[in-house]
């Protein structure tokens, strides 16, 4: 929220204004991830960080997505690379930024020399952003979050609503509207069912996790594999939930640029071929969702003639999502 009140300190009075300046200071935290890639991970890593912002489009510079998802790439790298206080940091801010990325957390517990400081330096940074919070806005504005989430219905956009929102396209008593949660969601037949079925994959796909974070443990937490845990992680918690806002796509973007590089610049450990088939099924999934949203959306919450095509393209979307989910 105190990101999104830059634009106003920086004197934007009008919705032109602040769009324009908001899209400043996120091609600002854009630049400051591409030079993080560049000294880090190489020329070909930036440049392919630059396909996948420009395959996003607007998504890109208009939503605040793209903060938490360049920390948590940042996050990624640090911990592949050992440094687990400074990855635990960084962590922590994308978790403030957006609860998500603490997703990434046990990946920080790589070495066993350094796990209980990396654990105390991550509960620290989460205590003080915390702490920040609730004397900025109270304690329920800070658990908020977590509530809204829990109310939400179904999105037309999730991986639940495909079925849903291929047989409104041909049979009737299915509606989308535009909810109090700021999102276009559908009811109908069968819409409660596939609510149900999410919440019970988002359970099996905890236990999946917990089960391959244990076995990581166990051996002796190799670091490509944690890099496609981490990833997978991201990835179940998109395909179980009851929403997939196009933002999403940005979330899985930074981490699997930051793998695609691991393997550039440390092949003995990373192998390049797994890296580049998940970049590339990333940039198709950018595509993808750029052509969901915004161009053909209307076609999506509404009825014309690019229905088909636009559904179609929504279904095409969500199987690769979970083709890449059983990849990683």
């Amino acid at each position: 929220a105190w990101f999104l009140q830059l634009p106003l300190l920086a004197g934007a009075t009008t919705d032109l204004g602040y769009r324009a300046t908001f899209m400043v200071l996120v091609s600002l935290v854009d630049l400051a991830f591409l030079l993080f890639l560049l000294g880090r991970l190489g020329v070909a890593t930036a440049a392919a960080w630059l396909v996948l912002v420009t395959l996003a489009g607007q998504l890109a510079l208009l939503r605040l997505d793209l903060v938490p998802a360049v920390l948590a790439g940042a996050g990624l790298l640090l911990a592949l690379r050992g440094r687990a206080s400074a990855s635990a940091v960084v962590i922590a801010l994308g978790t403030a930024a957006k609860l998500w990325p603490i997703l990434l957390f046990p990946l920080v517990l790589t070495r066993r020399g350094s796990r209980l400081r990396a654990t105390g330096v991550f509960a620290a940074a989460g205590v003080v952003l915390a702490g920040a919070s609730i004397a900025g806005a109270g304690l329920p504005r800070l658990l908020s979050p977590l509530d809204y989430q829990a109310d939400r219905g179904l999105q037309v956009e999730a991986v639940a609503a495909t079925l849903p929102m291929l047989a409104a396209l041909s049979q009737p008593g299915y509606e989308v509207y535009y909810s109090v949660f700021k999102a276009y969601e559908i009811r109908g037949p069968g819409v409660p069912a596939m609510l149900q079925a999410a919440s019970v994959a988002s359970v099996v796909a905890l236990v999946l996790a917990a089960g391959l974070l244990v076995w990581w443990w166990l051996r002796d937490c190799p670091p490509e594999a944690g890099g496609y845990l981490g990833l997978l992680l991201v990835v179940l918690f998109i395909v179980t939930s009851k929403a997939y806002s196009p933002q999403y796509t940005l979330w899985v973007a930074a981490l699997a640029v930051v793998l695609f590089g691991a393997s550039r610049v440390d092949p003995a450990r990373h192998e390049s071929l797994r890296a580049g088939l998940v970049l590339g099924l990333t940039g198709v999934l950018m595509l993808l969702t750029t052509t969901i949203y915004p161009t053909y959306y209307g076609a999506i919450v509404g009825r014309n003639e690019h229905s088909r095509f636009a559904l179609g393209a929504l279904a095409l979307r969500n199987s690769l999502i979970l083709a890449l989910a059983a990849l990683l």
